[in-house]
Formats: C-alpha cells, structure tokens, sequence
C-alpha cells in the first residue's frame, strides 16, 4: 500500500516516476492524500490499473528540511473505501494500514463517505489558505481581527450556496470546525502561504478555483472565490 502525499500539481510527474520502478508482484493500490478535488479523476488517468482510496486529514505538518517534517497540529484522517474494497481488502487493509497509523498515535478511520468529508475539506482550506497567503499570516492569526473572520464567513457562506445548489450535504457545524483548525494550527503557515513564499505554483485552482467552477455550472457566482483565485495566481513571477 503506497501514500500519494504530492500535491495536485506534481500528480502527473510523480507517478510518471515511480509507477516504472513500482514493485509489480504487488496489487496497486494507492492511499491518496490531496487538498481539493478532481484528483482522483486525474490520477486515473495516469494510471488507470490503480485502486484509489481518497483520503482527506486535518492533520498539521511543516517541512522543516528535505527529511525532516514538524507535526504542526493534531488532527483526524479519513480514508474512504468502497463496501466491495471493505469485503475484499479489511483484515490486509487494517493489519498494513489501521493499525500502523494508530498506533503511531494518528486518529485514523475508515468511511463510506468519503466525499462528505472531502467536500468539509475543500471548504476549510478555501477559507484558511488563500486568506493567510494574500496577507501573508500564520493561520492563528486570522481569528484576531473582526475584519478577517468577517471575510472568512463571506467565502464560507458563498461555498456552502455553491454547495446547495448542487445538493451537497454540509453540516453548520463545519463553520466551528474551521475555526477549531486554526487554533489547532495556530502557528502554521498554510501550504498556499508557503508556495507564495516561495514563488512556487500554489494549490488555489484546485481549492477556490473549484469552488468558481462548480458555482458557474450551477448559474450562480462566487465572487469573493474568484478574486483571491485570480490574485494569488498572479502573484507567482513568470519566468522569462
């Protein structure tokens, strides 16, 4: 069982690399871990043989180095699996995986919804991420201002319109939840600041620029989405 940790960009180039050299005796299967959406779609296109388990976590990490990461904050992961994987794969699947990672102290589970807790996960980080990169601040730092949660309920309330308007089921409690994230992650800088910082391609297109996308099919507009999906694309120098 191999863990896709990449990020949307790099989906195609990292599999291009590592599926000639994968062991080939074993079933491929994939645990994949990506913020946003549409990359189960993408990764079968490379890679169609594949058996995909999504997987989404609140759990907080910073690299430090090139082998070195900091556990940032605790948080919990869901990976989600089919009832024909569960009747096939669940004694192999929990000795190899469950139990690992709960006994290396993560809070791990298995869910047959797991595009619930992906679409939780797309709206926590459209609200945190492009906020903290477009003033550059740690994510704690966005519940000290009115004028910061004011604009963070402004992009929550348009996602979850997008949401109702294609019949997503979403709970009130996700609000609380973006809220228990930042205090949990207080002192991180969010993957969107980070590739800002380093003037590297940022996830945004896949976040916020999903969420534009979804309201246009709808007919409807998620202005606020748009513009931070629009300035932070442009923040990023064009070689040449």
């Amino acid at each position: 069982m191999d863990f896709l940790m990449t990020k949307q960009g790099a989906i195609r180039e990292v599999l291009e690399q590592i599926l000639p050299v994968a062991d080939t005796t074993r079933k491929p299967e994939m645990i994949c871990f990506q913020n946003g959406i549409g990359h189960i779609e993408r990764i079968r296109q490379v890679w169609p043989e594949g058996v995909l388990y999504p997987a989404v976590t609140t759990e907080g990490a910073k690299r430090q180095g090139p082998a070195s990461i900091l556990h940032a904050g605790a948080g919990v992961t869901e990976i989600g699996w089919s009832e024909e994987q569960v009747k096939a794969q669940a004694g192999n699947f929990e000795e190899c995986v469950l139990n690992r990672l709960l006994a290396a102290g993560f809070d791990v589970c298995l869910s047959k919804e797991i595009e619930y807790g992906m679409y939780r996960k797309l709206l926590i980080n459209a609200v945190i991420n492009p906020l903290t990169a477009i003033w550059r601040i740690r994510n704690g730092e966005l519940l000290s201002d009115p004028v910061r949660l004011h604009m963070m309920r402004r992009l929550f309330d348009e996602g979850i319109q997008v949401y109702e308007a294609h019949g997503i089921r979403w709970d009130s409690a996700w609000w609380e939840q973006i809220m228990n994230v930042c205090r949990a992650t207080a002192d991180n800088h969010s993957s969107m600041l980070a590739d800002v910082l380093a003037q590297s391609t940022t996830e945004v297109a896949s976040i916020n620029g999903q969420l534009v996308q979804m309201a246009e099919q709808a007919g409807i507009t998620a202005p606020t989405h748009k513009v931070l999906w629009q300035l932070i694309e442009g923040m990023r120098l064009k070689e040449g």
